[in-house]
């Protein structure tokens, strides 16, 4: 994910929906409870989905307008409200751990 974040640092200069994903994750890892009661999940929507497709397909090196176009695809599915992603994110705005941590409370 931070190859994600550094092609589009160079090319697009917003990173902020796989930022906020890359906070998610960490989030879950240290405060497993709080997440989890929260609704807010986002580690078990990624790697190998089962019919074997990469949600995170990795980025070829000097590729660049291939590799903007599969995180442009990437982005489009994770962020539909459709998806438990996307959903998982907005949930993050309710944690009160969360939000102590952002500087929000």
């Amino acid at each position: 994910m931070a190859d994600y974040i550094l092609q589009l640092k160079k090319e697009v200069n917003d990173s902020t929906f796989f930022e906020r994903l890359i906070d998610a994750m960490v989030y879950e890892l240290y405060l497993p409870e709080e997440i989890k009661a929260g609704g807010a999940e986002v580690l078990k929507y990624l790697g190998v989905t089962l019919s074997g497709v990469e949600v995170l397909p990795e980025l070829k090196e000097g590729q660049d307008d291939k590799n903007l176009k599969t995180i442009e695809k990437v982005y489009k599915e994770l962020s539909d409200p459709k998806h438990p992603i996307s959903a998982a994110l907005l949930k993050l705005l309710t944690i009160e751990e969360v939000n102590i941590i952002e500087g929000r409370k």
